[in-house]
C-alpha cells in the first residue's frame, strides 16, 4: 500500500517542483476532512482546515498549473475572486514575483488562515479583502462549508451554517483598473449574477478564469456566459471539473452541484 501511495504521489508531480514532501503528502492524505493542520509547502509552514481541499489545490493549482498565463509585464495585475487559504496566490507569486494581487475571501475562518499563510510567505503587493463578490455592497448571507464549497446563501438551503458577511460589487473593483492581466473567479455558483452585472467591464481583462457551477434545480446559464464573453471578443476553452459519466441515469450532485466546469477566456 505504501508503494502504491508513493507512486501516486510522484505521478501527480510530473515535471514541476515538489511542493510537499512525500511524508507530508501521506500525512495529509490520511487525515479526516475539516481537521485543522499545519504542514510545509515549499519549505514554508502553512495552515489548512481541510486536507482534502489543500491536496486538491496543490494538485490542480501548484502541480498542474491550471491558472498559468503569459503576461508581457513582470508586474501583472491579478484579481483573485475566491482565494480560499491562498494556494492560488502562492502560485501566482511564484509565477510572477512582482505581481500585484487583490484577493477576496468571505469565509471568516478561511480568511484568517489565508492571512496567516500569506504572512508566512512574506509576499509583497498583496491586498486581502474579507468580502464576498456580488452585485452590490450591502452584505449577503454566506453558507460556511469549511473547504472549497462555501457559497452565498440561496433560498431553500439549510440555514445551519449561514453567517452574514460583507459584500463588494466586482464591477466596481474592475473599474479601478485600466488593465487587468488575470481575473480568476471561483465563487461557487455566484458567478452567474456577478459576471452579467460586470458586462463590458470584463473587457479590461486579458485572461479570465471562471469555475462554472450548475446548481441542481436552478437555471443553467453556461450558454449565456459563453455568449457574453464571445461578444467581447474572447476565445474560450473548457475543462471538466465535476461531471457524471452517465448523466441520463446518474442524477447525483456534489454539494448541490450537478456540473462544474473550468472556463478559460483569452483574446
Amino acid at each position: 500500500m505504501v508503494l502504491n501511495m508513493f507512486r501516486k504521489y510522484f505521478s501527480l508531480l510530473k515535471n514541476t517542483e515538489k511542493a510537499l514532501s512525500f511524508k507530508e503528502w501521506r500525512k495529509l492524505k490520511s487525515m479526516p476532512r475539516y481537521t485543522p493542520v499545519e504542514t510545509k509547502l515549499y519549505g514554508v509552514v502553512i495552515k489548512s482546515n481541510d486536507s482534502c481541499t489543500l491536496l486538491g489545490d496543490i494538485d490542480g493549482i501548484l502541480n498542474k498549473g491550471v491558472y498559468q498565463f503569459m503576461s508581457e509585464s513582470s508586474r501583472p495585475v491579478i484579481v483573485d475572486c475566491g482565494a480560499n487559504i491562498g494556494m492560488s496566490i502562492v502560485y501566482f507569486k511564484r509565477l510572477y514575483p512582482g505581481a500585484k494581487i487583490i484577493a477576496f475571501e468571505p469565509d471568516p475562518n478561511l480568511f484568517d488562515i489565508l492571512s496567516c499563510n500569506i504572512d508566512s510567505f512574506m509576499f509583497n503587493d498583496i491586498e486581502l479583502v474579507q468580502k464576498a463578490l456580488w452585485v452590490h455592497n450591502d452584505g449577503v448571507l454566506f453558507d460556511v462549508e469549511g473547504g472549497h464549497s462555501g457559497a452565498i446563501h440561496m433560498q431553500g438551503q439549510n440555514d445551519n451554517n449561514t453567517v452574514k458577511v460583507q459584500s463588494i460589487r466586482l464591477k466596481d473593483v474592475l473599474c479601478e483598473y485600466e488593465k487587468i492581466d488575470m481575473l480568476k473567479i471561483d465563487i461557487e455558483g455566484a458567478e452567474n449574477e456577478v459576471i452579467f452585472d460586470c458586462d463590458n467591464e470584463l473587457s479590461r481583462c486579458d485572461h479570465i478564469f471562471i469555475e462554472y457551477h450548475s446548481r441542481n434545480g436552478s437555471e443553467q446559464r453556461l450558454h449565456e456566459i459563453l455568449y457574453l464573453l464571445n461578444k467581447l471578443n474572447y476565445r474560450y476553452h473548457i475543462h471538466e471539473a465535476f461531471t457524471r459519466y452517465q448523466p441520463f441515469v446518474d442524477r447525483n450532485c456534489m454539494v448541490g452541484m450537478d456540473l462544474q466546469l473550468n472556463l478559460f477566456f483569452y483574446k
